[in-house]
């Protein structure tokens, strides 16, 4: 009876080791951001809660008027052989004062665009809207855009 006990233990020690060692790696990976955008209440061409991923200059024109354009340096000369902008649309009750932007690679081509959205109740409120500029993305990519409002 002592043997089969010890043996039971030793098998159950064996499993949880294989099981510890076999662990599933980190399936998500941080992906670099090149650049991002101000904070825009103004220019773009997009309906609350719309989100986008421009991949050429035509979406691009598409998007932005043109007096946005010559206002922010980062919007300019944009390269659609390297580069893309995720872009969204959303309303707050609250004003904005800052954003935070977390661009992360899933499972194959799924990717997930979070951006964290910092209020303060005296600040004027409305639509806003937000993005990043990456680096050019896969043909088949799948971009999930997460925004999150905070209180800081």
């Amino acid at each position: 009876m002592k043997n089969i006990l010890i043996k039971s233990i030793a098998i159950f020690l064996f499993l949880s080791f294989i099981s510890i060692s076999c662990k599933k790696e980190k399936t998500e990976t941080p992906v670099p951001i090149v650049s991002e955008l101000p904070i825009l209440y103004q220019g773009c061409n997009l309906k609350e809660g719309k989100t986008v991923v421009i991949e050429n200059q035509i979406g691009f024109d598409t998007v932005f008027n043109k007096n946005q354009i010559s206002q922010i340096t980062t919007l300019q000369n944009i390269d659609f052989s390297k580069y893309e902008i995720l872009i969204g649309a959303d309303v707050f009750t609250h004003g904005i004062y800052k954003l935070e932007h977390d661009f992360i690679k899933n499972i194959n081509s799924e990717y997930i665009y979070t951006v964290k959205v910092y209020y303060d109740l005296t600040l004027p409120a409305g639509t806003f809207y937000y993005g990043i500029i990456v680096d050019k993305l896969p043909s088949n990519a799948i971009v999930d855009f997460v925004v999150k409002k905070l209180n800081d």
